[in-house]
């Protein structure tokens, strides 16, 4: 995404499905001063998102392959279409690099297992 200088701008463009997402007004940032929102996808951007009215797009089917909210990358596996979107931004000289980012998977201390919803931390 590309984010014009000022801090205040209430939309960002997504330049490989030519749409503008928006801004929140007060985001903390990760460390480049810009932070992705992603509010289906893990707690504290479900938190940011529900705090700041964003909407929740879904773009994928339920085997995995990218829907019609993905533009030119629907019926693309995701695997598939991260490397498109990656080569996409490499063509358009927007791509800086990938930087692993740790994940937080909860487990359940009773069986050592992945918790995978609220029913599956609860003790019958």
């Amino acid at each position: 995404m590309t984010l014009r200088s000022s801090a205040r701008a209430k939309r960002v463009k997504v330049p490989v499905l030519s749409s503008f997402a928006p801004v929140p007004s007060r985001v903390v940032a990760f460390c480049s001063g810009a932070v992705k929102i992603t509010p289906a996808h893990d707690p504290n951007d479900y938190a940011v998102g529900q705090r700041h009215k964003l909407p929740f797009i879904n773009i994928l089917t339920d085997d995995g392959a990218i829907n019609s909210n993905g533009g030119k990358f629907a019926g693309m596996m995701r695997y598939d279409a991260r490397e498109a979107i990656l080569n996409e931004l490499r063509e358009l000289g927007l791509f800086r690099d990938i930087k692993d980012n740790p994940m937080s998977i909860p487990l359940c201390r009773f069986v050592d297992r992945a918790v995978t919803n609220e029913s599956d931390a609860t003790i019958k």
